[in-house]
């Protein structure tokens, strides 16, 4: 503490100054103190709180692009089975969207390696039919007749649906050749005559002295109530 008159030092106890003899007052002033203030400054920069990363944007692959073809070709086959009009206007809309898709820039599609597998199963499937017609029109390019009087059909059936009738039967081979091809001429009948008729091509491959089963349809038949059904064989052929 110091003497407010002359600036003499004081103890917190006397009453007068020792250096001036004045007496002091009841509160004397002491020292002010100042607390420095400290201006800290840090070099790195204020750290902020992360933001929340945003979701990457998942781009079209190759893979998922050839599988929607597979998915379109599926749905094309199943309304060609179906012989169905509205699976096939399905069909065409869902081709021509797609092909208007795939035209689009796609960053995650590489679309040379999108292109050979999506034609690769047409080629095949083509070039597979393409072997199966090629092998039936020379297999039976060189078939010779056979006479129906060396063919022995029996135990067979008709069955006659809402379209289409369903013939089966078994068919022994008496000739030296093997049976490939036969055809039937089928009428339906009531007690009043002849009221439905029509052939049926038969598909089946008999050794010679041998017996097979076969199948065939025969569609556009109208039927009535107590209807019976006849059959003859008008030709075959073997090879």
């Amino acid at each position: 503490m110091y003497c407010i008159f002359c600036g003499a030092p004081t103890q917190p106890d006397e009453r007068a100054c020792s250096g001036c003899g004045k007496p002091l007052p009841s509160t004397a002033v002491e020292s002010e103190t100042t607390t420095p203030q400290t201006n800290t400054y840090s070099s790195q920069p204020p750290t902020s709180s992360p933001a929340t990363p945003s979701r990457p944007i998942r781009q079209l692959s190759t893979f998922q692009l050839v599988v929607l073809w597979y998915g379109v070709f599926a749905v094309c086959g199943i309304a060609v089975a179906a012989e169905s009009t509205i699976g096939g206007v399905i069909s065409v809309i869902a081709v021509t969207g797609l092909l208007v898709f795939s035209c689009y820039s796609h960053p995650g599609v590489r679309k040379r390696k999108a292109v050979f597998w999506i034609v690769l199963p047409l080629v095949l499937l083509a070039g597979g039919i393409a072997t199966i017609f090629y092998r039936e029109s020379h297999s039976t390019a060189f078939d010779s007749p056979i006479a129906v009087n060396q063919l022995e059909l029996f135990d067979l059936s008709m069955n006659v649906g809402t379209y289409c009738g369903e013939i089966t039967g078994r068919v022994r081979n008496l000739s030296s050749k093997e049976l490939t091809s036969m055809k039937l001429r089928v009428q339906l009948s009531d007690p009043a005559g002849v009221i439905d008729g029509g052939t049926a091509d038969v598909t089946v491959e008999v050794p010679s002295a041998e017996t097979r089963s076969f199948t065939t349809t025969l569609c556009d038949l109208r039927p009535k109530p107590n209807w019976t059904w006849s059959y003859s064989v008008l030709e075959a052929k073997g090879r």
